[in-house]
């Protein structure tokens, strides 16, 4: 079942490692899922956003150079994105 799999990948991101399974259900029922293109921008360093991200399949580049260099940061499946505002009302 694709929703166990999904509690059992949360579990590896260090932020909801303590989380009860049920917490964990919650949370992948209540998610809300975005498809995003190659060049497509999830949000930029600064901006402000309403809530954390979770790369679940794939990966992004968190930072791109102007020049057409590949980006220095990749991040890869199950990487928890813009995790201070889960605590941090209305910044970063």
């Amino acid at each position: 079942m694709a929703v166990n799999s999904d509690i059992e990948n949360l579990k590896s991101i260090p932020a909801f490692a303590a989380f009860e399974p049920g917490a964990l259900q919650l949370l992948v029922f209540g998610a809300e899922t975005r498809l995003l293109r190659a060049g497509d921008v999830l949000f930029r360093r600064g901006e402000a956003t309403n809530g954390g991200f979770i790369i679940s399949a794939g990966s992004m580049a968190l930072e791109t150079h102007d020049d057409g260099r590949p980006a220095d940061k990749i991040a890869q499946a199950w990487t928890l994105l813009g995790e201070l505002s889960l605590i941090l009302q209305g910044t970063h």
